[in-house]
């Protein structure tokens, strides 16, 4: 959330109407925008920037040359070194990379652009998943070439994922390039436990199959979905292995409580200093 509140605090706006669409009280949007102002001073005290602020810092910088000066010299220096300005993965731009997209586009004579709204998964720190569709806004003159080709999906797996786009009125259709396959199915359940026993006896009926084990994987979202599914594998007599990274989880967890013990002390009026040094802190990582 800090991220994605951050970049947008020279927008104070943004931050309010973001929050408000997000339900959040007027009084706690205050205490964001009185958190985030703290936090600016500090760093400044502390001669430190995040990564966010190099981006921001860069714009304000371009922005104000061309409103003090009404002269685009400078920034026309610099576009004249480069032919194109190219662009990946546009949708999990924030806004203030966005806007920094848009003033170089002004002076660079081609922009190239290449994202997908449906792989936007950096909302946390802002990236907004109409990027690509309102792209015609920022760029009205853009000529925009759809890629329908998947060189990773067969047939049906395309056919599956149309079925799923559409569902949520999505306009494009997927070709899948990668020759024949299984169609993926979904299968709907009442329980947890009723997944897990489903999902154990159709790995089994592949190994009866003919499947080797080692060729079967199992994904999940969560860790712990993973370890509740072990024992149904093994009442199935399925042999599996299922290891984590505990030294990572550890970690994890460590600086999370650090810093939700210095926002507890902020919230409660204490001294913010042990809250900035952790956020600086976690800017270098």
């Amino acid at each position: 959330m800090l991220e994605a509140y951050k970049n947008h605090y020279y927008h104070r706006i943004r931050i309010k109407d973001s929050l408000l669409n997000e339900g959040v009280s007027e009084i706690k949007i205050k205490q964001v925008i009185k958190f985030l102002s703290l936090f600016t001073k500090e760093k400044r005290k502390l001669n430190k920037i995040t990564f966010s602020d190099m981006t921001f810092k860069v714009l304000k910088r371009f922005k104000n040359l061309k409103k003090l000066t009404q002269d685009t010299g400078y920034l026309e220096g610099i576009a004249s070194q480069f032919d194109v300005l190219a662009v990946d993965e546009y949708q999990d731009l924030n806004a203030t990379e966005r806007e920094l997209i848009e003033l170089l586009a002004e002076y660079i004579p081609t922009v190239l652009i290449v994202g997908d709204d449906l792989q936007c998964i950096y909302s946390y720190k802002g990236s907004d998943i109409n990027a690509m569709g309102n792209l015609k806004i920022a760029f009205p003159d853009a000529y925009t070439i759809p890629k329908t080709k998947s060189y990773r999906l067969t047939e049906q797996n395309a056919a599956f994922t149309n079925e799923i786009l559409k569902h949520n009125g999505y306009p494009l259709e997927i070709i899948g390039m990668n020759g024949q396959g299984p169609r993926p199915r979904i299968v709907m359940s009442d329980s947890r436990n009723q997944k897990y026993r489903q999902a154990a006896k159709d790995i089994l009926k592949l190994m009866d199959d003919g499947v080797d084990a080692k060729d079967i994987a199992v994904l999940s979202r969560y860790n712990y979905s993973l370890e509740t599914f072990v024992p149904y594998l093994q009442r199935q007599h399925v042999p599996s292995n299922y290891s984590k990274n505990e030294n990572i989880r550890k970690k994890i967890l460590k600086r999370l409580w650090r810093f939700l013990r210095a926002v507890i002390a902020e919230i409660n009026g204490n001294n913010s200093k042990p809250l900035i040094n952790l956020l600086v802190q976690e800017a270098r990582i």
